[in-house]
């Protein structure tokens, strides 16, 4: 999941400096929340299955009661920066009061979506699926209706895909899942009926069969196709990736697709359509996540898994991510950078899709317009890049080459301008005066802190970014050609020209963003600093 740290930044991007610390601090206090997820019709919309007044209580009294109750009893213990699904995979360590909540909020959230105003047939591949395990869709049908009748008590009644990939008929306990880890025979559920009597009552009183029975003529079948598709797919690509890698030798991986390396065009459409990409502000109140955030916690993950003995946790000074020791100092890993790297996770990308293609799997395509498409995609694209961990993370395979030449070149020239700055600010205001502090894993690093400036015996906390030229009028001052450009919490930008040996540093107040530029007020310059003296830069050229 991704840090708090990553969550403030997210939101001081949409909030801007200017936004009040109140108001700040309460949007974090929402972040760190569980969602509700939107009802997708109106109350009314299955009143031949529910009506109106049941579908109204069941989604803002039971549902939301779940989600309110979970986000009271996680805010009274430290369980940290976690999601629902997190949690219902990983019940067993949580309290009664949580496994009950959690359940209720998960179970609701998925029952929802398995819902349709419109009829619906099964599609292609659940079709297929419940062909060959049950006989025929009758035979299915039966046997889910007699197993829900069965049902004594409160519980759901739910369709699974087992580890074995098959398909299952279950039922659970009260709120219970059959994802939790602590689940006797579970599995991923892709159907789901609710039992409980607040859920018919109203409409069929104790008449739990016709509630059964209609419930066929509401059934989301889109939904539940795209759950087993994903599930299945999933597993089909670790399958593959398994045989594939087992039937090789030590060497295997130089058989795997080369890769050609990114163009500018694919690098934008990955910027675009997945690491800027922003839930609209409706989503968002439904607990939905940017991306990126998703794309921030998912390598962080296999980096773990990869490394463990290198990996640390987060402390009260520093990041977690993975470490190493460099001339007798322990630094963060460049690997942790393909966090936020375009080029690197275009590389990864066209690697999963080659490896996709060799093997007669379809490839993932992203877009610009469609979330739950690139959600769904992101899910399949880290699974199969899990499976190919060993593969991506051996120093000896072309995919590893590439990518280190990428985050080792981009690290050399934030170095190159970083090194550059504290030399100009030093021979302008004395040495001692830019102390560099990025790259050691140092918390303050999450916020933008790349160097310490002093000014007037204050030290203060300052981003630094490249830039070409600038642009003065009405009061402003356009920063051109500067990189990644977004929010930080710091009170300081030091924009620098290696070309032209010049310095800009600003207070870190009234900044704005505007079509990919920083723009400041003008009285928020604080200094312009150069020199003609040489400066002793590294060549960066070798990483090319």
């Amino acid at each position: 999941m991704k840090s708090i740290q990553t969550k403030i930044q997210i939101i001081e991007s949409q909030l801007g400096e200017n936004t009040d610390i109140s108001s700040k601090n309460f949007l974090i206090t929402e972040m760190k929340k569980i969602g509700i997820e939107k009802l997708p019709y109106s109350y009314s919309a299955l009143k031949s299955f529910i009506d109106p007044e049941t579908m109204n209580v069941h989604y803002n009294k039971h549902y939301k009661g779940y989600v309110d109750k979970l986000n009271a009893a996680l805010s009274k213990k430290k369980f940290g920066d976690l999601d629902l699904e997190q949690i219902v995979k990983s019940i067993s360590k949580y309290d009664d009061t949580v496994r009950n909540n959690a359940g209720g909020a998960y179970n609701h959230a998925l029952f929802w979506k398995m819902l349709s105003p419109t009829a619906q047939k099964p599609k292609k591949l659940v079709a297929a699926k419940i062909n060959k395990d049950f006989g025929d869709f009758p035979s299915f049908k039966k046997k889910f209706n007699e197993v829900a009748k069965s049902k004594f008590g409160s519980g759901w009644v739910w369709l699974i895909v087992t580890d074995k990939n098959k398909l299952k008929i279950v039922t659970s306990e009260n709120q219970d899942n059959p994802l939790m880890n602590n689940f006797k025979g579970g599995g991923y559920p892709i159907l789901g009926l609710d039992l409980w009597e607040h859920a018919y009552y109203l409409k069929y009183k104790n008449n739990k069969q016709d509630y059964i029975k209609n419930f066929w003529n509401v059934i989301n079948w889109d939904f539940v196709e795209s759950l087993y598709k994903m599930k299945v797919e999933t597993k089909i690509n670790e399958s593959i990736v398994t045989k594939t890698l087992l039937e090789q030798d030590e060497n295997s991986f130089l058989n795997l697709p080369i890769v050609e390396s990114c163009n500018s065009s694919e690098i934008n459409q990955i910027k675009n359509t997945i690491f800027l990409h922003k839930p609209s502000e409706i989503d968002r109140k439904h607990g939905r996540k940017p991306l990126k955030s998703i794309i921030v916690s998912s390598i962080s993950n296999l980096l773990k898994k990869q490394f463990p003995n290198n990996w640390k946790e987060e402390t009260k000074t520093h990041m977690s991510g993975v470490y190493r020791k460099s001339k007798g100092e322990t630094v963060r890993s460049l690997l942790n950078n393909l966090t936020s790297s375009y080029t690197a996770f275009c590389l990864l990308y066209k690697f999963v899709n080659a490896y996709l293609d060799k093997n007669g799997d379809e490839k993932i395509e992203f877009n610009s317009t469609d979330y739950d498409k690139n959600l769904l995609n992101l899910e399949k694209f880290f699974s199969v890049l899990d499976s190919l961990r060993g593969v991506v993370f051996n120093p000896n395979s072309d995919i590893n080459v590439k990518i280190g030449k990428v985050l080792s070149y981009s690290d050399c020239i934030g170095k190159r301008n970083e090194t550059a700055a504290k030399q100009i600010i030093e021979i302008n205001l004395g040495e001692g005066t830019c102390k560099l502090t990025s790259g050691l894993g140092l918390k303050r690093d999450a916020f933008g802190t790349d160097c310490v400036v002093t000014i007037n015996d204050k030290d203060r906390d300052a981003q630094v970014k490249p830039f070409t030229r600038i642009e003065e009028g009405d009061g402003k001052i356009k920063i051109i050609g500067s990189s990644s450009v977004q929010s930080y919490k710091i009170e300081l930008f030091v924009f620098v020209n290696v070309v032209d040996k010049v310095v800009l540093i600003f207070n870190n107040i009234g900044a704005e963003m505007i079509n990919g530029h920083y723009v400041f007020p003008a009285n928020s310059l604080l200094s312009s600093l150069s020199t003609d003296k040489s400066l002793d830069l590294d060549d960066c050229s070798k990483y090319k």
